[in-house]
């Protein structure tokens, strides 16, 4: 079995991300990690207001239920320093001195995966190629 990096997101970030809303994750670190990252739907949820076509989506309304499982992943593609051009791709508004994770090629799990969220990227046995 091989590994893989997963993040923990607090809900509706990971169900935005996991269903295409979403296409930068702003942290205040960076990462050199690029490729396959599996995302997990934290245990807590931030409020924010959403789109409507976001709440009527049929995917998004399926995963943002989900919390404390790995709900999809994605691929990493850069890291770099975030600009406020980013707010959009990032469904939020970009402070100072912050990261833009660039995300691209989203895709649900068919079935979620327990596991207890951790801070930062860490590694986690995958089933599948992490090619």
């Amino acid at each position: 079995m091989s590994t893989v990096r997963v993040l923990s997101i607090r809900q509706p970030w990971a169900a935005l991300i996991v269903a295409g809303f979403k296409h930068i994750e702003l942290r205040s670190w960076p990462t050199r990690h690029r490729g396959l990252l599996a995302i997990h739907a934290g245990t807590r949820r931030d409020s924010a207001e959403l789109p409507q076509a976001v709440e009527e989506s049929l995917l998004f309304g399926q995963l943002i239920q989900l919390q404390g499982v790995v709900i999809g992943t994605v691929n990493l593609q850069d890291c770099r320093r975030a600009v406020q051009a980013d707010s959009s791709a990032a469904c939020c508004e970009v402070g100072t001195d912050l990261w833009a994770w660039v995300l691209d090629n989203p895709a649900k799990l068919s079935e979620p995966i327990p596991w207890k969220g951790r801070l930062g990227l860490c590694s986690m046995p995958w089933p599948g190629s992490t090619d």
